[in-house]
């Protein structure tokens, strides 16, 4: 772990085996994805514990019409605490896209027609995306199947 500034630490990890994701992390038995890591107050001896997996899933989906788009993947329910679990990506001209190498877990899943300014930052894209969309559930080994339609940003 090295300092990234004075407020933030990261934890690297070098070369880990393609399809690794992040499971867990606690500190002293709190869940890091509910409710974050602040080692601000932690006990001198506290334990930092990060579990890795091994066997992600995917998604793999179509837009009727051979729409394209940006197509997002976002926790759900929205978890701030999580941003490595948030995915972009861009429906071909024929509406295929795909997501590899996801944790799993429940998702939002939203095509776009575009991406406005206010969806950039995380929280924004949380709260713009919400209510649109499909939730998906993605199970490890699993690749899910989607159809999805693109919202217009309005």
């Amino acid at each position: 772990m090295k300092a990234a500034s004075r407020e933030r630490h990261l934890l690297l990890l070098r070369n880990p085996p393609a399809g690794t994701y992040v499971s867990a992390i606690r500190v002293s038995n709190e869940d890091g994805f509910v409710n974050g890591i602040d080692l601000t107050y932690a006990a001198p001896l506290a334990q930092l514990e990060v579990v890795l997996g091994t066997n992600p899933g995917g998604i793999e989906g179509f837009i009727p019409g051979g729409e394209g788009g940006t197509v997002t993947l976002l926790p759900d329910p929205p978890a701030p605490h999580q941003p490595f679990r948030t995915y972009q990506t861009v429906a071909d001209s024929e509406g295929v896209f795909e997501f590899r190498d996801v944790a799993p877990g429940s998702y939002r899943l939203v095509a776009m027609d575009e991406i406005t300014p206010d969806l950039v930052d995380e929280a924004g894209l949380a709260a713009g995306l919400q209510n649109r969309g499909v939730r998906v559930d993605v199970a490890a080994g699993v690749v899910e199947r989607v159809r999805l339609r693109v919202d217009m940003v309005q």
